[in-house]
């Protein structure tokens, strides 16, 4: 047994928005968590476009393409 703390990553994919709308995703993940959490995600567009302008601060343009290359964003066009 390692001893280590082992993430869960489909919950935290499943939970997503609680991150966004507290500003602690870039704060709580390492990169390569968030591209794997991603994954799992399922965000609407306003959520991306949120998470878009907190990662500003936190990440350079070529990690943050990386992280979010597989998030699902459903669009609903009213």
């Amino acid at each position: 047994m390692s001893g280590g703390i082992e993430l869960n990553y489909e919950y935290a994919g499943a939970h997503i928005k609680d991150y966004i709308e507290n500003n602690s995703l870039f704060d709580t993940f390492e990169v390569n968590d968030i591209k794997t959490i991603m994954k799992y995600a399922k965000l609407t567009s306003d959520d991306f476009n949120t998470l878009l302008n907190q990662s500003r601060s936190h990440v350079k343009a070529c990690e943050l393409f990386i992280c979010t290359r597989k998030a699902n964003i459903s669009i609903n066009n009213l």
